[in-house]
């Protein structure tokens, strides 16, 4: 059992209290959790984290439906700003894709203010309530933002945003590839993506076709930008069996990313590289062929779920976490201590074993060798139980989903864009799915999420999250 206390005098305490309240700092934790039901009973553990996100700055978009560019443009009747920022690096918008190199339409910037950027080896987990959780902890990862604003006026500033993010996990984890395209094509041809590793012995090519329009006022091309080839490369991937057999094929715009189906471990020679096709696409594309993949996730395989859910039970545990992190004033010398409380949250049935026979579960329906049967032309009333006065608060908010095999699109509810049904209150116990979106036959993923957004302090929240999920299987019953 590790503890660690921190002592401040009151002078620091307060001087740090002042700046932050003028900051505009924002900190998140979260202890995270999914499982999966496979009976009436048996609610297996899949994997967990620990997950704190800080940010001390901010960038306020104007309403824009062109954002983002790479190349500057004046205000439109959709953009009525305008391009007025210049991304250079960082991803500010927390979508896993970089923004570097790209224009937006920014209303507001706001540097930051009391946390340095770019000293993640500054940054440590340094106190927390007693338990077997290593600290000090220092695996943060440094997610700095560069923004130049506002590109309208002749004094154009240059605004940098802290950005730290530290993610323990635990269980299995599906190794993750990311690869980024960037060049635009000015001559029709193709593009062709070359996918290699373990599971490819021998790597699987696929030529991605390029169509290139003539503007008919100048007779010159219209540049076929990344974003819109990557996303024609991305259909193209996921309609190939050997790929779509062991990874999910997602990203947005101008990024492509393999996300593997069932954890197997690290697989250090997969590679996505995108080239030249046959016959080939032309333009400034050809100057920056090849393009390389990165492994974002590395993948981890765990043979006892049980055994990683008792290690991340002994490990987090509710109470008040410290974090220490570098000061704008002396980023090596002076910490700024920011601390987030985690209460009492929601958890498996069984998942504790000094509170046996409670705890969530589906209780409806009939489970078969491990799926929730359904008919798909009647109405499924499905429940629940274990979301009590112990362990939800007001605030909490719960979703219903119904995913695709590979975890990689929301099938239902049919959005634009994809959003999971938000329910009442999170002391719902049922949701009832309509006839009439699924065919007999289809298999899915029923996902029930409770998202909790717990704030202590202006800047610190408990954002903790559950997920429960089981496999689904659409059946021709009697009822039908």
């Amino acid at each position: 059992m590790q503890t660690h206390r921190l002592f401040s005098t009151a002078a620091t305490i307060l001087g740090l209290t002042c700046t932050a309240a003028r900051a505009d700092v924002y900190m998140e934790l979260g202890i995270n959790k999914r499982y999966t039901q496979s009976s009436g009973l048996a609610v297996k553990f899949d994997s967990g984290e620990l997950n704190l996100y800080l940010r001390d700055g901010n960038i306020i978009l104007a309403p824009c439906t062109s954002d983002p560019q790479l190349y500057f443009y004046p205000p439109h009747l959709f953009c009525p700003l305008g391009i007025t920022g210049f991304v250079a690096w960082g991803d500010f918008n927390r979508d896993g894709v970089t923004d570097a190199n790209q224009y937006w339409s920014i209303d507001a910037v706001v540097g930051a203010q009391i946390i340095a950027p770019s000293f993640p080896q500054e940054c440590a987990l340094v106190s927390g309530p007693p338990s077997k959780l290593p600290r000090p902890l220092r695996v943060f990862r440094d997610g700095a933002v560069t923004v130049f604003h506002d590109l309208r006026s002749p004094q154009v500033i240059q605004y940098n945003i802290a950005v730290y993010e530290m993610i323990r996990r635990y269980g299995s984890v599906r190794q993750v590839e990311t690869i980024v395209t960037t060049g635009a094509v000015t001559v029709a041809g193709n593009l062709s993506v070359t996918v290699s590793g373990v599971d490819f012995p021998v790597p699987v090519v696929v030529q991605v076709p390029v169509e290139v329009e003539v503007d008919e006022e100048t007779g010159l091309p219209i540049p076929v930008y990344a974003e819109t080839w990557a996303e024609s490369m991305r259909v193209a991937m996921q309609a190939n069996a050997q790929i779509s057999s062991v990874y999910t094929v997602g990203g947005t715009e101008n990024a492509i990313v393999l996300t593997e189906l069932i954890p197997n471990g690290n697989d250090l020679s997969l590679n996505m590289q995108i080239n030249l096709g046959t016959p080939p696409a032309g333009g400034t594309v050809a100057a920056v062929v090849p393009i390389n993949s990165l492994n974002t996730t590395a993948g981890v395989l765990i043979s006892s779920p049980a055994g990683a859910l008792k290690q991340m039970n002994e490990e987090l545990v509710t109470g008040r976490y410290i974090f220490q992190f570098p000061s704008k004033q002396s980023p090596t010398t002076i910490p700024v201590n920011l601390a987030v409380t985690i209460v009492p949250n929601l958890d498996a049935f069984n998942s504790n074993p000094r509170q046996k026979g409670t705890g969530f579960r589906f209780t409806s329906g009939v489970f078969s060798e491990g799926y929730y049967e359904m008919d798909p032309r009647v109405l499924n009333n499905i429940t629940w139980t274990g979301n009590d006065a112990t362990n939800i608060i007001p605030g909490d908010q719960i979703y219903f989903s119904i995913l695709n095999q590979s975890e990689s699109r929301i099938e239902f509810p049919p959005t634009v864009p994809q959003t999971p049904v938000l329910l009442a209150n999170p002391a719902v116990q049922n949701y009832t799915l309509p006839p009439g979106f699924f065919d007999v036959g289809d298999q899915n993923i029923l996902d029930l999420r409770y998202q909790r957004s717990l704030g202590f302090t202006r800047s610190s929240f408990d954002r903790s999250k559950r997920e429960f999920r089981m496999n689904v299987k659409f059946v021709d019953s009697y009822l039908g």
